[in-house]
């Protein structure tokens, strides 16, 4: 495969320059994590939600900053991972250690392993997670320049049609189609 090389403007890692380059090695396929950076870079997202947590870790035990788990979990997701076991085989991810401000040395500067990040998910309390609930919508809202007077949420607009007493049937839909067997009279 020839190279390619086209200069794309990343301003947010200041560590060392940062150069894309389009080859043939096998690196990561996950390149466009650095475009995420670039807008989280703009917009702050990750920050916002860790203003809105407590970290109740002991400080003499932290490995991984609370900014960067979240900025972790956040890329991963965004990425297409969003399994915390995803999390043990991409701590080692260049481009997922650049996007989360570590250098990318294969070996160094690891990013979180599954149990930190499910450990994460899992001491995140009601209270914080309305108040990131809360930051969503305000964001929502201000991204207008008058706030809407209503928003509409589908949350699941897809009927999945089932018959009987099947796992997960409370999603059938029926507020729209009636969810019984056709007669067989």
């Amino acid at each position: 495969m020839a190279d390619i090389y086209s200069p794309l403007p990343y301003n947010f890692y200041n560590r060392k320059p940062l150069e894309v380059k389009f080859s043939g090695l096998d690196l990561s396929s996950d390149a466009g994590l650095l475009l995420v950076r670039q807008a989280e870079e703009k917009q702050q997202i990750c920050q916002a939600i860790v203003d809105c947590l407590e970290d109740k870790r002991d400080p003499s035990k932290i490995k991984h900053t609370l900014s960067q788990l979240i900025s972790q979990r956040i890329y991963q997701i965004a990425g297409g991972y969003e399994n915390t076991n995803d999390s043990n085989y991409l701590r080692h991810d260049p481009i997922l250690k650049i996007a989360c401000e570590r250098v990318p040395r294969p070996g160094e500067e690891l990013l979180a392993s599954q149990p930190t990040i499910s450990r994460l998910e899992n001491q995140i309390s009601k209270g914080e997670l309305a108040a990131i609930r809360r930051l969503f919508v305000e964001r929502f809202i201000q991204s207008y320049s008058q706030a809407p007077k209503e928003i509409i949420l589908d949350i699941d607009g897809w009927d999945a049609q089932t018959y009987g007493h099947q796992q997960l049937s409370l999603f059938h839909g029926s507020d729209r189609t009636p969810n019984v067997l056709p007669s067989t009279d």
